[in-house]
């Protein structure tokens, strides 16, 4: 029989799903005071259950009355009457939003480009994609951890570096994407190659498999270069919750092309516990030094 004090309500599961112990998640609110820790685990939540509905709704049409209703409840919460415990969260004292409501309802534009399992032809595509996923979700964040101010004054660059993070993600969870039909690797590419998602499901690729892989990670390389000084960078990571984000997503770069991204394939991209550990509290103590 279970035991009712330890049954979570579905807000808790959520929660515990989006920030498990150890990930990167988890490590990323580990360096925020209370207060913005609270509303980092809420704005991960939600974007955890958007992403919840493309990946474990099997049909389509629920999943995409799903993300409408969410689309519904951002509005809601932009007029401060927001249904769910998450968005309650991001309300301020008076009920009023913390964060952009515009900015929240592009994390459901990405989530549904991602149930529409769409193509991109070519890299600058694939890149819009990820400044509406990764990028609001970073500028969303910034907003937590350095007020809405900022992020409106350094909005398109947050767009950029959030756009990064992304193709990080991406690289790491290629196989996974590409068994389920997500395909995040431009057309183009794949035309030139003569390849097929099948080419990619292999502990062993092809050649040219290697090749787009590589292709994919100097795409993310050029964009870091691009990127990573602005002054927006430096200023976000003077934070250590984000310093310490911004850190363990490029140690976890620099592994995949460490290994040519050998690792992709090997299912072997995520950092343990340990290293990200060791990643996130060196980043963070060095920006708490300089704050």
């Amino acid at each position: 029989m279970s035991d009712p004090a330890r049954e979570q309500t579905p807000t808790q599961s959520m929660l515990s799903a989006a920030i498990r112990p150890g990930s990167l998640n988890w490590f990323t609110c580990l360096y925020a005071a209370p207060a913005p820790r609270i509303r980092l685990r809420a704005l991960f939540a939600f974007r955890h259950a958007c992403e919840m509905v493309v990946q474990r709704v099997q049909e389509p049409d629920i999943a995409r009355i799903k993300l409408a209703w969410w689309r519904e409840e951002i509005g809601r919460y932009a007029n401060g009457n927001a249904v769910h415990p998450l968005c309650k969260t991001l309300l301020d004292e008076h009920g009023e939003p913390l964060l952009d409501p515009a900015t929240m309802a592009r994390v459901v534009d990405a989530a549904q480009m991602d149930l529409a399992k769409t193509r991109y032809p070519q890299s600058d595509d694939l890149l819009r994609y990820c400044r509406l996923g990764g990028g609001s979700l970073l500028s969303l964040q910034a907003e937590i951890l350095h007020g809405k101010a900022f992020a409106v004054d350094h909005q398109d660059a947050l767009l950029n570096i959030g756009s990064w993070i992304r193709l990080i993600e991406l690289l790491r969870d290629l196989r996974v994407n590409l068994a389920v039909g997500q395909l995040y690797l431009p057309l183009q590419w794949l035309d030139e190659s003569g390849l097929t998602i099948a080419d990619f499901d292999s502990d062993r690729p092809q050649p040219a498999a290697v090749a787009i892989t590589r292709l994919l990670g100097q795409l993310t390389r050029a964009q870091i270069a691009e990127h990573t000084d602005s002054v927006a960078a430096g200023k976000l990571g003077a934070h250590p919750s984000a310093a310490a984000s911004l850190a363990m997503h490029r140690r976890m770069f620099d592994k995949m092309h460490g290994s040519d991204y050998q690792d992709v394939f090997l299912g072997k991209t995520a950092l343990s516990a340990f290293e990200m550990m060791r990643v996130s509290w060196r980043a963070a103590r060095r920006a708490a030094r300089q704050d």
